[in-house]
């Protein structure tokens, strides 16, 4: 079976699981491709003992989606970031990855009724921690892949800009949509 094919029948399975569960929105398949290509991304580089993080990572997509089990998609977000550690690949690769982890956790916490007036006020209140990812993105994207020489600075620079975009991206009044 071929990388493409287990990648396709995996966001099929993630989709079906969700569709059983009485889960039908866009949010939910957005979250399924995302969660499914988190995944896929670093495994295409992964040694084969690693494909063992990629099998428990899609499961806990797929169960994510159901809204069963909450912790669910912090495990497959975790098992994305396990399979970049282990894989090493690209720094493109990781960069899209990374996106690719952001959209997946937004759109697996999403309201599930695409309609309702709390799903715009939730919508709006991801948007600055979604704007404010792309840039930051691109700009450690470009700062890696320069060759610079290792100095204080830069890793101080490094963590004010990250601890800057955690607190842009925090929401103010921390609460669940209803």
């Amino acid at each position: 079976m071929t990388t493409a094919s287990r990648i396709s029948a995996a966001v099929k399975g993630a989709g079906a699981a969700a569709k059983d569960a009485g889960v039908h929105s866009a949010a939910v398949s957005g979250a399924a491709a995302s969660g499914v290509l988190m995944l896929a991304l670093p495994a295409l580089t992964a040694p084969a003992l690693a494909q063992a993080i990629t099998a428990v990572g899609l499961l806990a997509v797929a169960v994510s989606l159901t809204g069963r089990w909450p912790p669910a998609g912090t495990l497959a977000a975790t098992a994305a970031i396990a399979q970049c550690v282990i894989a090493q690949p690209a720094t493109a690769l990781i960069a899209a990855d990374g996106l690719l982890i952001l959209g997946y956790l937004l759109l697996a916490d999403a309201p599930r009724h695409t309609r309702s007036p709390a799903t715009r006020r939730w919508l709006g209140a991801q948007l600055p921690g979604i704007m404010a990812a792309i840039p930051v993105t691109g700009a450690v994207l470009a700062a890696i892949t320069r060759p610079a020489a290792p100095s204080a600075w830069i890793a101080l620079a490094g963590i004010a800009a990250a601890a800057a975009a955690y607190l842009i991206a925090i929401p103010r009044q921390p609460h669940p949509p209803s």
